[in-house]
C-alpha cells in the first residue's frame, strides 16, 4: 500500500503545484467551517462550566434582535452549503489529478511483453 498509493500521492502533492492551487478554496472553506464548530464548542463549554447561562442568553437575545442577524445566518448557511458541495468535488478532482499524474509516470508494461 505504501509503495502503490502513499508514496506516489505524496510525490504528486509535493511536485504538482496545480493540486495545491486547486484545493486552496475548498480547504479554506473547511477551515472556516471547522472554526465555527470549535467556536460553538468553546462557547458551550464556557457557559456550562462557569454557569453563565443568564449572561449568554442576554447576549444571544441582543444578537437575535440586531439588524445583522439574518445576514449572519445567511452567511453561515452559504458557507455550509459551499462546504458541502465544493469539498467532495475538489477531493475528487485532487484524486483524479493524482491518478492522472501516476498514469503518466508509470511506464506501460504491456509494451514490454
Amino acid at each position: 500500500m505504501r509503495e502503490n498509493i502513499i508514496v506516489p500521492a505524496w510525490n504528486s502533492v509535493i511536485h504538482a503545484t496545480s493540486i495545491k492551487k486547486f484545493n486552496f478554496f475548498p480547504a479554506f472553506l473547511g477551515i472556516l467551517w471547522l472554526s465555527m464548530i470549535i467556536l460553538y464548542q468553546i462557547t458551550f463549554t464556557y457557559v456550562q462550566v462557569f454557569h453563565k447561562k443568564d449572561e449568554f442568553f442576554s447576549v444571544l437575545d441582543r444578537f437575535i434582535h440586531a439588524t445583522y442577524f439574518t445576514e449572519t445566518i445567511t452567511g453561515v448557511i452559504l458557507i455550509f452549503l459551499c462546504y458541502i458541495f465544493i469539498s467532495p468535488i475538489a477531493e475528487a478532482g485532487v484524486i483524479q489529478m493524482i491518478h492522472h499524474e501516476k498514469e503518466n509516470t508509470i511506464p506501460n508494461h504491456k509494451s514490454l511483453s
